[in-house]
């Protein structure tokens, strides 16, 4: 099976409750975007201080002028931006890789690695359940988690790709 094939698979294991409830609740998100943004992020940098160092033009700031910092402010809205694609096109894996893909190809380049992604989904489940309250309740989470494991799994195969492309130019040109 190839891999766009198993992204199709885990989205269709989304569903149209599930799809629905994630669509409500991001709605509720994007009220205040820039705001949650940057909370998961201020709560990323708590819980792993060293990711902060990941954002070269965030190195050294203290959280607290993070939170009204120009340029934590405008990567929160391009995170949300992100996240607003995931939401919109939940439908459409072939929209979703080629997005995904994207992030992938800037990320792998700054180091960012599986575990800060788990992290970011978890800070991410806690934002929204401090930022939703009951509204965020455990279908809703669950329904979330598995829509950031697509977004996830899209970004960790493309890594996967570079990583396999590096390997066969190094072999080659060691061989050359």
């Amino acid at each position: 099976m190839g891999a766009s094939e198993s992204k199709t698979q885990d989205t269709a294991q989304l569903s149209e409750v599930e799809k629905n409830l994630i669509r409500s609740s991001w709605e509720q998100a994007l009220k205040n975007k820039k705001v949650f943004g940057v909370n998961v992020f201020i709560k990323l940098f708590i819980q792993n201080p060293s990711s902060q160092d990941l954002f070269e033009q965030l190195r050294g700031i203290p959280l607290e002028d993070l939170k009204t910092h120009r340029k934590m402010k405008a990567h929160a809205l391009r995170v949300m931006a992100s996240l607003n694609t995931l939401v919109e096109q939940i439908d459409e894996v072939e929209i979703l890789t080629e997005m995904f893909n994207n992030v992938a190809r800037t990320h792998v380049i700054h180091k960012v690695e599986k575990a800060h992604y788990d992290l970011l989904g978890q800070v991410l489940m806690e934002v929204f359940s401090e930022e939703l309250g009951a509204k965020f309740d455990s279908a809703t989470k669950g329904a979330w988690l598995k829509a950031y494991v697509i977004m996830e799994n899209i970004i960790l195969d493309k890594y996967a790709e570079i990583d396999k492309l590096a390997t066969e130019r190094s072999e080659s040109s060691l061989k050359g």
